[in-house]
């Protein structure tokens, strides 16, 4: 009996031509960006049950990884990056999260630590799509763009759904194909999370990292001179436009970035490199790096006064977002981390971190006083107080100019100021 329509072929046949269909050609050198044109996608649009049959098909035999690189690597790369992802079923306008998003098999976020931040911060988290199959032309690619040993490359691969493979089947369709290339990019520091198979991931660890003996002196090098072109930027005279707070707002957030990926990658090592001050060092440069956050909104406030109170909201959460992550277990930061190291390196240390969180917990007061919550502003002074007793400005003199204030001890401005406190949660360094 001949079938009346597609529907009444069989299934085992369906998929057959749902493949032929929606997978693309084999993927070539320097043709590694999936185009939607390769397949015919106009197939999962044609009734429910089509869809419902070919999406899993095209999903997860394609294995579509989201890349997400900064400026420099789409430069280098010769890319123009685009501000929306345009893919089959999906339109994403907001690339934060689109790493996110169930249908990507993993997302790959590559950055690069130079001597200067990119200027244009709408490209910093640009992305585009490519498969499984093309990453060892793309990974080929981008070992000549990372190749300039003025850059310390930065890369973090998170795996979001394997679909229905095992395992080791998944890693063998991602990296197999990848293992056998001769030039891979050197990465100074990786974070593969994820499922993904263990002697695919010691595989990986020990072909893409580069020189580890020196990581966090050539990264430590790197970020201050990045960092010190963002300090330079903030200054009054420098920012002229909303654009300019935009690109200062931008980079901090990658170099936080950037400084979670080197900090996971020490600490999946047992911070083997640098041990004796390469974690203090990263606790006061995640510290500091939201201290300029706050700074950031507090400027924004100024330079918008009908929009203070906004600003001055988003400046007390990014300061307790900061607070948070530092007191989180495998970020924490007393003496028993210093417990077996000599007792000058244990009192340097907790010295560099004791004023990183007073200096961090002076800038949630300052927020708080703005959005006249005294009693956050007294406690957060009180928390810089037990963290560091050298503290400049001295304590009395700010609680003298609290409580002139006459501030009540809630919030005034806004009901949307966030109430809960969130402190160091760890024994105070001082009585």
């Amino acid at each position: 009996m001949n079938p009346k329509s597609f529907l009444d072929l069989p299934i085992t046949v369906r998929e057959q031509i749902y493949t032929e269909l929606l997978v693309p050609p084999a993927a070539r050198e320097g043709q590694y960006l999936f185009r939607p044109n390769d397949v015919s996608t106009s197939l999962l649009y044609t009734n429910r049950q089509v869809y419902a049959e070919s999406r899993d098909i095209f999903y997860a035999k394609n294995l579509f990884i989201i890349v997400r690189p900064d400026y420099d690597v789409f430069r280098l790369l010769s890319l123009k990056p685009p501000t929306r992802i345009h893919y089959p079923c999906l339109t994403v306008d907001n690339l934060s999260q689109i790493a996110s998003h169930g249908r990507f098999a993993m997302s790959m976020e590559l950055l690069t630590i130079g001597s200067r931040p990119g200027k244009f911060p709408w490209f910093l988290r640009a992305a585009f799509v490519i498969t499984a199959q093309a990453l060892r032309y793309f990974m080929h690619d981008l070992a000549a763009a990372l190749s300039r040993p003025t850059q310390v490359s930065i890369g973090q691969f998170q795996i979001h759904n394997i679909f229905r493979y095992s395992r080791l089947r998944f890693s063998e369709l991602v990296f197999g194909s990848v293992m056998s290339i001769p030039r891979l990019p050197a990465f100074k520091a990786l974070s593969i999370r994820g499922p993904l198979h263990p002697d695919y991931h010691q595989q990986l660890m020990a072909k893409l990292l580069n020189d580890q003996d020196r990581i966090w002196y050539e990264f430590a090098g790197a970020y201050a001179s990045y960092r010190s072109c963002i300090r330079n930027n903030m200054f009054p005279a420098c920012v002229k436009s909303d654009l300019d707070m935009q690109w200062n707002f931008a980079n901090l957030r990658c170099l936080l970035q950037a400084l979670d990926i080197v900090w996971d990658f020490h600490a999946s090592t047992g911070f083997q490199h640098n041990e004796y001050y390469a974690k203090a060092s990263l606790f006061e440069s995640v510290a500091d790096l939201y201290s300029k956050l706050v700074l950031a909104y507090l400027i924004e406030a100024k330079r918008h006064p009908d929009q203070a109170v906004s600003s001055y909201l988003a400046a007390r959460r990014v300061a307790e977002e900061g607070i948070a992550y530092l007191t989180e277990d495998n970020r924490l930061v007393n003496r028993l981390t210093f417990e077996n190291f000599p007792s000058y390196v244990k009192e340097e240390n907790m010295n560099l971190t004791g004023r990183a969180k007073a200096v961090l917990s002076l800038k949630a007061s300052k927020a708080c006083t703005k959005l006249r919550d005294g009693a956050a502003a007294s406690h957060y002074i009180s928390d810089a107080r037990r963290q560091d007793a050298n503290i400049s400005p001295d304590m009395v003199e700010l609680r003298l100019r609290l409580k002139w204030k006459n501030l009540p001890h809630s919030s005034g401005l806004s009901d949307e100021s966030p109430g809960q406190l969130v402190r160091w949660n760890e024994q105070p360094r001082h009585d």
